[in-house]
């Protein structure tokens, strides 16, 4: 259950600003589906299951628009007010934001993966268990064959792209320049997570146990935390090195690059607005 939640937060996140003004209203309409049926793939759920998770990701979507979409927006017009003076600030602010996001989704989902967990059979859990690890091997035999350097690179220009802007030359080499000190740990994270997965299986099966919940909950949240401090160390650093370049590229933003990116913003505060509107009219 939980190897895949914070991937579900981050879907949560970028589609619900990065779908097309049509679609991205249309999306958080529908996202307790999405959702519903994105967690009913990890095994075969009975009809009372799919009931409850039914309505906690019905609960999910009211979550979001009562408490996230204003801050999602105040976000996006400070980010507005981008200048060569505050990108810096602006940038970590928005980070820290997004990192409060996930914190919060998590917080909201931990108590109803308790719950729905503790109806779990042994052989649903053993199918959860082969589900996220038959999943992690698909996705790495779709990757491995891509190098190191260029994943890196790809994931700068996919993600500019979505906030609209399209990289140049000179941009797409300081990328590949001031990256090539990000530490590769996929196979680390794998192995690690791997063993994350292993220990929820157990924990799954002893559901009647004494604690269980306090233990449940102890271990999705040390999800996000999994490795040894070494792992730790590197991944902090990876991601000091990731916010540096990301600095950088938009203090080197050309007007035209800068008018996109601002008209970007100005449709993803559109999604939100017409979400805001449609559920209070």
């Amino acid at each position: 259950m939980g190897t895949h939640s914070k991937t579900l937060k981050i879907v949560v996140f970028v589609y619900l600003l990065t779908s097309c003004s049509f679609t991205g209203s249309l999306f958080f309409e529908r996202i307790d589906k999405y959702l519903g049926n994105y967690i009913k793939e990890f095994t075969d759920f009975s009809e009372q299951q799919q009931s409850q998770i039914d309505d906690f990701t019905r609960g999910y979507k009211e979550f979001l628009a009562k408490k996230e979409l204003t801050k999602m927006r105040t976000i996006l017009k400070e980010l507005k007010g981008m200048n060569p003076a505050n990108v810096e600030t602006l940038l970590a602010a928005t980070e820290s934001h997004f990192r409060a996001f996930l914190e919060t989704t998590n917080r909201y989902f931990e108590q109803h993966f308790v719950a729905l967990s503790k109806t779990l059979t042994e052989a649903q859990v053993l199918q959860i268990k082969y589900y996220l690890s038959s999943t992690k091997d698909r996705n790495l035999n779709d990757k491995e064959q891509i190098s190191f350097s260029k994943k890196v690179v790809d994931r700068y220009r996919r993600g500019f792209e979505r906030v609209g802007i399209r990289l140049d030359k000179n941009q797409t080499e300081m990328i590949s320049r001031d990256s090539r000190h990000i530490h590769e740990l996929a196979s680390e994270w794998r192995e690690f997570q791997n063993d994350w997965t292993n220990d929820l299986s157990e924990l799954l099966i002893r559901k009647n146990e004494p604690n269980f919940e306090d233990a449940l909950i102890l271990h999705l949240r040390r999800q996000n935390e999994i490795g040894d401090p070494n792992f730790r160390r590197r991944v902090e650093e990876n991601r000091l090195i990731v916010i540096g370049v990301v600095v950088k590229i938009f203090h080197s933003l050309s007007p035209d690059q800068k008018k996109k990116f601002f008209q970007k913003l100005d449709f993803f505060i559109s999604i939100i607005d017409r979400i805001i509107e449609r559920r209070s009219g």
